[in-house]
This record gives C-alpha cells, structure tokens and sequence, in this order.
C-alpha cells in the first residue's frame, strides 16, 4: 500500500514555516469591459459636473425655486432608471441630454438668463442610475463590483470639477456645463442592452437598502454633508485660483485619509463636523470667505469620501443602491439648504 503524502498522513511533521491566508484577490475587469466602464463612468461624471457647474453658479445668484427644482431633478435618478427598462436606454439619456442642452444653449442666448431655467436644465440629466443598471447587465457578476467603483469614481470628480469651475467662474457655469454634457455624450451608445427585458433596482429593494444600519447612516451623513456645506458655500467671496484647488485638494485628503481610518463612516462623520463649524461660523458672518474656502474643501473630500464609504460599507450586490441613496442625499441636502438658509 503506498505511504500517504507527507500533507495528508495522520502523524504528518508540523511544518516549519506558519500557513497564511494568501492576499484577497481584486476584481480587475478585462480590457474590453474596463473601456467600457471608462466611457459609462465619463457619461454619469459629465452629468454631475454639469449639474453641481449650475449649483455652484446658484450660489452666487441665488434662486428659491431654482435650489427647489435643482434637488427635485436630482432625485429623479430611479425615474429615469426606470423609463429605461420601457425605452431604450440609450434613446432616454439621449433625449434627456438633449433636452439639458437646447434649455441652456436657448437659456444662454436670452438677453435675461432665468437662473431657476438654467438650474432645472442642468440638473436634468441625472444618469447615474441608468448607467449602473446597464452596467450591472453588461458585466459578469465577479467583476461588478470593480465597474461600479469607475462609476463611483467618475462621479465624484464630477462633483468636485464641477463645484471648482462653478464657484471660480460663476458666469462661465454654463458654457462648462454645456461642453461637459457635449464630451460624456459620447458614451450614450453604450448604453444598449441586450435582446429582452430590462432590469432596474424595484422600489422595494431600494426601501430595504435604506432601512439597512449602513443605508440609513450613510444617507443621513450625506444629507449632512451637503446641507451644511452648501449653507456655508452661499454667496462666497473666494478668490478663482482657491475656488480650484479647494474642492481637488479635499479629495485628495480624503483618499489618502480614508484608508487609515476604521470604518467607512469614520471620514464622512468627521466631515459633517467641519462642515457644521463652516455653516455656524457664515451663519454668524464670521470670516465668510474662510468658511466658503472650507466648504469647499469638505464638498470636495466627500466627492472622494462618499464612494470609498459606499465600497467599504455596503454589501456588493446593493452596492449600485446604496450608491443612488447616498448620491440624492447628499444633492437633496445641498439643494434645501441653499434655498433655506436665511443668510
């Protein structure tokens, strides 16, 4: 009979050198899916620069009705996710980018630019959830997870490029956010699916989603975010040169802080802290342009913070829907807090 191998035999020596767990293996996607991704995440960030170009502007020229409108189309998100399980997508976001286009380019020609017009215009086209569910269909489920961070991603630099040109050159806000929408046109026909029904997130999932503990505290903390640094961020008196580099250099911070922190929520808690302190201290009229530079600084790091929080946090199938939550929570807050603030 022959002998067991020396790893199998009951009376085996102990081995001489300990037995460690390899390294956990990423996700990387392949080359063909990784370009694809590119082009989808450059579609849903064109879209939010273009619409936090126009937030930023409403700043500046503040308008009741436009902040209302801006945060109402922000949260139409699902809406649009949905009429693409009826219609094409790609025929959806086209339509809706069209429509943002020919309302501001008409906007942009009047001799008296309606602000409430060019927000609800600007903020129309909110594609991040069209873009994860095609995503989601398009991507073997081992590799998701890796596709929804370049969506993550892009989003999040559109926030901060869009709250940095918005802010250093109120009046050029459009015009940024025409050309953005222009250039991530490009990926619209990506978006087609194949043969058969279309899938989106159900109403039901997305109530469950929230109720979770990380849901719930992860919207909470990005209504805070955008609340409070929005009302700090109102009529700011900030030089161009700092309006730039405020927001890029916050998601800098934050991608090199949130790894050493703890937990996904420990930077995002931080944030509403800081961003609290910016929105008393404009509250009180102390040091304005500080406070603005500030908050810019904070919205910035939570363009970076939010998505990290949302990878670490959220489980990998309701990743898209934690993403969605914390996304309208964070517009819907800065949209209330510009047009509720006294100051």
């Amino acid at each position: 009979m022959p002998e067991l191998p020396a790893q199998f035999a009951p009376r085996s020596p102990r081995p001489r050198f300990a037995t460690l767990p390899d390294a956990p293996v990423r996700p990387r996607l392949l080359a063909d899916e990784s370009r694809f991704a590119v082009r989808l995440s450059l579609l849903a960030g064109a879209a939010e620069l273009c619409a936090f170009a126009a937030f930023a502007r409403l700043c500046t020229h503040r308008a009741f009705a436009g902040a209302v409108v801006w945060a109402a189309l922000r949260l139409a998100r699902p809406l649009w996710a949905f009429l693409g399980t009826v219609a094409p997508r790609g025929a959806v976001a086209f339509v809706l980018v069209a429509v943002s286009l020919a309302v501001q380019g008409a906007a942009l020609l009047s001799p008296g630019r309606d602000q409430g017009l060019l927000a609800a215009a600007a903020a129309l086209p909110a594609l991040g959830d069209l873009c994860a569910t095609c995503l989601g269909e398009r991507i073997p489920l081992d590799r998701r997870a890796a596709g929804f961070s370049y969506l993550d991603i892009g989003q999040g630099m559109g926030v901060a490029l869009g709250l940095a040109a918005g802010t250093a050159e109120p009046r050029l806000a459009p015009v940024i956010a025409v050309v953005a929408l222009l250039f991530g046109s490009i990926a619209i026909p990506d978006l087609r699916g194949f043969p058969g029904p279309k899938a989106t997130f159900s109403v039901g999932l997305r109530v469950a989603t929230a109720k979770t503990p990380f849901g719930a505290q992860g919207s909470l903390l990005a209504f805070g975010i955008g609340g409070l640094g929005a009302a700090a961020l109102v009529e700011p008196l900030v030089p161009s040169w700092a309006a730039i580099a405020a927001p890029l250099a916050g998601m800098w911070l934050a991608a090199r802080i949130d790894p050493r922190t703890r937990n996904a929520v420990v930077l995002p808690r931080v944030l509403v802290l800081i961003a609290g302190v910016c929105a008393l201290a404009r509250a009180l009229g102390q040091w304005p342009a500080a406070a603005a530079v500030m908050a810019l600084v904070v919205l910035g790091a939570a363009a970076s913070a939010l998505p990290a929080s949302v990878a670490r946090g959220s489980g990998e199938l309701e990743r898209p829907v934690v993403s969605s939550l914390v996304w309208s929570a964070f517009s819907l807050g800065a949209g209330l807090a510009l047009a509720l603030v006294p100051w």
